[in-house]
């Protein structure tokens, strides 16, 4: 199923643009890319159809490795099938078909939530990261610059 690839590599695209500094290699696995959602307050059931995204990556994987008896993690159009048919396939697909479109919408938003969104918490971080760096002259000297910028 080609288009979970497509989905993984659109994910995986977008969350390098926005975090560039994540190496490729983290982004090899499913569970890395979870951990990674979470570590930036992403809540990954939180973003729109990925339950169903989910879904299509478990149904890539019985596919792929023909073990659709053994998985019990298959969505209900596969539940008691000994193995998959066109007819099945062609009902989670529809049952799917927009999935992928709302699940990127969702999923930037969260990401320019993270990056952007500024609240009290997240200012006192970037603050604390800002006084183990500088010398209290280069931090006013900084503070002093920003200001100059919204004048």
């Amino acid at each position: 199923m080609k288009i979970i690839v497509l989905i993984v590599f659109q994910m995986k695209s977008l969350l390098k643009s926005y975090y560039p500094e994540l190496k490729k290699s983290e982004l090899y696995k499913w569970d890395t890319i979870l951990d990674f959602l979470k570590s930036k307050n992403i809540d990954p059931k939180k973003i729109n159809c990925f339950k169903e995204i989910d879904e299509l990556r478990n149904v890539n994987n019985a596919i792929k490795h023909s073990s659709i008896s053994n998985s019990r993690i298959l969505p209900n159009e596969f539940k008691n099938e000994s193995q998959i048919s066109h007819e099945n396939i062609l009902q989670f697909y529809n049952r799917i078909e927009n999935s992928g479109n709302n699940f990127f919408n969702s999923l930037y938003e969260f990401i320019k939530e993270d990056i952007y969104y500024f609240d009290e918490d997240k200012i006192n971080q970037q603050v604390d990261k800002i006084e183990k760096t500088m010398t209290p002259e280069m931090a006013i000297d900084f503070a002093n610059k920003i200001l100059l910028r919204y004048k």
